[in-house]
């Protein structure tokens, strides 16, 4: 462009020397060439910019289209998000609810239960009728024969009796739970007036009525009718 540039300067200077020499170099003729030079500088300029705004514009263009494409392919389609949600519902639907615990309750009935094994005594009871027999009386010698009963904790000896009996279909009969007058149809003074029911716990005669005798957990009780003093 430079070199076009030139030329015409050139070939205008060269006219110019031409008309000098012929003696018709005017003012005007000058001025003719000046504009000439300055409108071909002009033109020359317009189409560089025509060109260079064509390739910015065409630049632009690619760059939209580049980016209209990859946000294409970065935005997944409205099929795709339908499956992605109904698996992921699928997935919630499947997924099953945990069992409600039952440790609590397990903990629960294993304390009751421990509770109530603690609270259970083992004992021993017997109902000897052997003086009885010896004094001549028809009874057996044992009404009840040792035997291991289950009784709560705060059984008396008197409860102990009442309840083995019960069970066994021996009546008791009794004077405001602290004396036994009868076992099993076998009363006091049957067999002479000193005659009577009394009773030991672990061999040994406690100094306190049935009724006021706590039993513990192991101890052996028996009831055995006398008929003396000495008995």
């Amino acid at each position: 462009m430079i070199a076009i540039v030139g030329i015409l300067i050139a070939v205008c200077l060269f006219a110019g020397i031409g008309m000098n020499l012929k003696g018709g170099n005017s003012e005007e003729e000058t001025t003719s060439s000046v504009q000439a030079i300055t409108l071909t500088e002009k033109g020359t300029d317009s189409t560089e910019i025509s060109e260079t705004k064509k390739e910015a514009e065409s630049t632009v263009s690619v760059s939209k289209t580049t980016k209209k494409t990859e946000e294409r392919q970065t935005k997944p389609s409205s099929k795709q998000e339908k499956q992605t949600q109904g698996y992921i519902n699928t997935t919630k639907a499947k997924k099953k609810p945990s069992p409600p615990e039952k440790e609590s309750s397990t903990k629960t009935t294993s304390a009751k239960t421990e509770k109530e094994t603690q609270a259970q005594l083992s004992v021993e009871l017997s109902v000897n009728c052997e003086k009885a027999v010896a004094y001549g009386a028809d009874y057996p010698k044992y009404l009840m024969s040792k035997t291991k009963c289950s009784v709560k904790k705060g059984t008396t000896v008197f409860d102990l009796l009442s309840e083995a009996c019960s069970k066994k279909g021996l009546a008791v009969v009794h004077q405001n739970k602290s004396y036994i007058v009868s076992i099993g149809g076998l009363s006091e003074k049957d067999c002479g007036g000193s005659s009577g029911w009394l009773y030991t716990v672990n061999g040994v005669k406690p100094m306190v009525s049935a009724s006021k005798y706590v039993l513990k957990d192991g101890d052996t009780v028996e009831w055995y009718y006398v008929t003396s003093p000495t008995d």
